[in-house]
């Protein structure tokens, strides 16, 4: 399945993810950077990369984005396990890993963004997430973005914490 959504707003854009972004993503997510943000943290091989393309390309509950800021990709971002019946979805991948655009409020700006367009378009009304307690940057900003902590549980001698924005059906957040 072709999966066709792309969200544009001011400078940013979100782009449907294509086979010919895999080695970029994947160079992204191997960095030991980006793996300290993961709960999964392990290496991916090309072919876990492609087995996972092949199963998201056919999942219609999963939306994966390229971020592009000025026309250049820069990072990642998904909205999954969307349940249009129970009017939720799960918000999570995010990883601005160009260093050139970190620091300049993108991972904000791409919450607030597939926030409105998950609340509006598809008229949902609950966004889960799940971080790492010591990712302070990511926690203030799904913080200051209106998510709420609701749970917590270890990983790995982690704590995370499962956080929630609810938006009304009408779109309203």
């Amino acid at each position: 399945m072709k999966k066709k959504i792309r969200i544009t707003s001011n400078e940013i854009t979100l782009r449907p993810v294509l086979s010919s972004d895999l080695m970029k993503m994947r160079s992204w997510r191997n960095s030991d950077w980006a793996r300290s943000f993961f709960l999964n943290s392990e290496i991916i091989s090309p072919e876990q990369q492609e087995k996972w393309y092949q199963s998201y390309i056919n999942k219609t509950d999963d939306y994966m984005f390229i971020i592009e800021l000025d026309n250049i990709d820069v990072g990642t971002v998904a909205l999954y396990h969307v349940n249009h019946d129970e009017g939720s979805a799960e918000f999570g991948r995010l990883l601005i890993a160009e260093k050139e655009a970190r620091g300049k409020s993108i991972g904000e700006k791409v919450l607030r963004i597939l926030s409105k367009f998950a609340f509006n378009d598809f008229k949902l009304s609950k966004i889960t997430l799940e971080v790492f307690s010591d990712n302070d940057k990511a926690v203030y900003i799904y913080q200051k973005v209106g998510f709420t902590v609701y749970d917590k549980y270890f990983s790995e001698n982690r704590e995370v914490l499962k956080m929630v924005l609810f938006g009304g059906r009408d779109g309203e957040n």
